[in-house]
């Protein structure tokens, strides 16, 4: 092989394996604010958990309905009698086998009516010989009178039951609109810990470049030699201070990951790039528009809402149960007998009906039980009234801080470009009073690390905008219909 062909294929190697190890190494996970939180919410592993939850609790509307599903009961059964029969002086062994079925049929209805039908036959076999059959139907009507009268009673488990699925999908809203606001809050601090990162290490090129001037001036002789140690001691700071926004930044990629890819098999070793930037103030609505909003769509208040109608409920339950029980039933029968099953079903094979109609009351003497439930039930609703009178009360306190806070950071951020503006020129100056010998190294360091903190307060003020906006939003129960999420629970009151 010559050595041309010998350095082409020396080259062509090179290059597949530079391109194996460029495919091999890990793509960076590039996110925008709008897609953390969308792939936040689609594998977050407890999000998964809560959203079971309005599941399971939606079953017990159908259990408490299931009391007015109809209901069979049939039996089936064959007996058999031996006794001793004494006829005269005669006594001799008698056996009768006894062959029984019934089926019946219930209904209850919301009104306090129960329906019930009943169908039985029995055949009796001698072993002396004779078959004796009896048949009867019946049909029997209740109605309550007193306690158990009309739906309002009867149905208010099942509405209970209803409202605990409500409360159960604001609950899941709730916890929605926090992993969201958490992944923003996470989002925004890695935003910040980048800044951080990228201005700590211009300012520690800038520490070196007025490090290696100061050497020059002294070289030749225009500043003394002890200026070197204040240009020192400010590099070996910078330094310091880069490795601490390393590691902040490092640790805050790891919670922003933790939160949006849960399931990667190597979520740690992600690196991360972000799209967006924390940009201007944005413009703010007024302070009672905001409190309205939240009065009318934060989850808790709305859970609050729904458990005062529950109360509700137990009140009408509970007032129903002191009265007493009273009953209106008729009973409506036939019978018939023969010496067999086919016989009882002729009508001129003789027989009987029945009509019976009564009241039935059934009273505890003091009611003791009854009228705890009761009295438990009204100290309980007044209590939940009393609970969203000082619930909307946090609310509006909630919204009015997170308003207050969203318009200072709003109205610092024109103040902290000023600062910058200003440090930046302050810098600017001492380096050059130090280039004409009217300043000192330390001066310059010390206008070094004021450009710094202003650069840097400047950064976390807009992060710091971004994330008071996300918490008025949630104060205010808007932030998932300001982010075009569509959660359980958007009805108030519902």
């Amino acid at each position: 092989m010559s050595a041309a062909a010998a350095r082409t294929a020396t080259l062509l190697a090179a290059l597949i394996t530079a391109a194996a190890l460029a495919a091999a190494e890990p793509q960076p996970l590039r996110l925008t604010v709008a897609e953390a939180i969308v792939t936040a919410l689609a594998r977050n592993r407890d999000l998964r958990v809560q959203r079971i939850q309005p599941a399971i609790v939606a079953t017990d509307e159908d259990i408490e309905r299931a009391a007015f599903d109809p209901t069979v009961d049939a039996e089936v059964s064959i007996g058999r009698t031996h006794e001793r029969v004494r006829d005269g002086a005669d006594t001799f062994h008698a056996r009768v086998e006894t062959r029984h079925a019934s089926i019946g049929l219930r209904q209850d209805l919301p009104t306090g009516t129960a329906l019930s039908v009943q169908a039985s036959t029995t055949l009796d076999r001698a072993q002396a010989g004779g078959d004796a059959a009896t048949s009867s139907v019946g049909l029997t009507v209740s109605q309550a009178l007193l306690r158990g009268l009309g739906p309002a009673a009867n149905l208010a488990r099942v509405r209970q039951a209803r409202l605990e699925h409500g409360i159960s999908l604001y609950e899941l809203r709730g916890y929605t609109s926090a992993l969201v606001a958490s992944v923003e809050d996470a989002y925004w601090s890695h935003a910040v810990a980048v800044s951080r990162v990228g201005i700590v290490r211009e300012s520690l090129a800038l520490a070196e470049r007025s490090r290696d001037e100061v050497r020059g001036h002294i070289e030749v002789g225009t500043l003394a030699a002890i200026e070197l140690h204040a240009a020192e001691a400010e590099l070996a700071w910078r330094r310091e201070d880069a490795i601490a926004a390393r590691a902040q930044a490092a640790t805050t990629r790891l919670r922003l990951l933790d939160l949006v890819e849960p399931e990667a098999r190597s979520p740690l070793t992600l690196m991360v790039e972000l799209g967006d930037e924390a940009g201007e103030a944005q413009p703010l609505d007024d302070v009672d528009q905001h409190v309205a909003v939240a009065l009318r769509l934060r989850p808790e208040l709305d859970q609050a809402r729904l458990r005062l109608r529950q109360g509700d409920l137990a009140l009408v339950e509970t007032r129903n149960g002191l009265l007493p029980r009273l009953d209106l039933f008729a009973t409506l029968g036939g019978s018939g007998y023969a010496d067999s099953f086919s016989g009882t079903l002729d009508q001129e094979g003789g027989g009987a009906h029945d009509l019976t109609v009564g009241l039935r009351l059934r009273h505890a003497l003091g009611n003791r039980a009854a009228e705890a439930v009761h009295r438990r039930a009204t100290l309980g609703r007044a209590q939940s009234d009393a609970a969203i009178a000082n619930l909307e009360r946090l609310v509006e306190l909630d919204v009015r801080l997170a308003h207050v806070a969203a318009s200072e950071s709003a109205e610092l951020i024109a103040a902290s470009a000023a600062t910058v503006s200003f440090q930046q020129a302050k810098l600017d100056a001492e380096t050059e009073k130090l280039r004409v010998g009217t300043s000192t190294s330390l001066a310059v360091a010390q206008a070094q690390r004021d450009l710094v903190a202003s650069r840097l307060g400047a950064a976390e003020t807009r992060v710091r905008h971004r994330r008071d906006l996300a918490a008025l939003h949630r104060a205010d129960g808007s932030l998932l219909a300001r982010r075009g999420i569509d959660a359980p629970g958007a009805q108030p009151g519902d």
